[in-house]
């Protein structure tokens, strides 16, 4: 790996109905940008949308995830494992 970024303003955000709840909770500008040294051969990139599916269109995300709250050791617990979750989309609203 030669370097990556993380959205500057990340940050996770709790759940309303259990703010507690560290599994319930979402997140903000959860991105990042990885720049390899060099290309990977042998494996087909996943999709990616061109533009915002309606609301109501079922869509299918990735990503590895926090999958346990923050500690003061480990203030960043990202899992090693890429997840796939099948969703409805709802409106920004809801």
């Amino acid at each position: 790996m030669r370097g990556f970024a993380v959205h500057p303003h990340y940050r996770t955000i709790p759940s309303p109905s259990a703010p507690h709840d560290y599994e319930k909770s979402g997140a903000a500008d959860d991105v990042a940008v990885i720049v390899l040294t060099k290309p990977v051969r042998g494996v087909r990139p996943v999709p990616v949308a061109r533009h915002a599916p309606a609301v109501g269109s079922h869509v299918r995300v990735y990503g590895h995830g926090l999958t346990k709250p923050p500690t003061e050791k480990d203030p960043n617990p990202v899992g090693d494992v890429l997840r796939r979750a099948d969703l409805k989309v709802i409106g920004d609203r809801t």
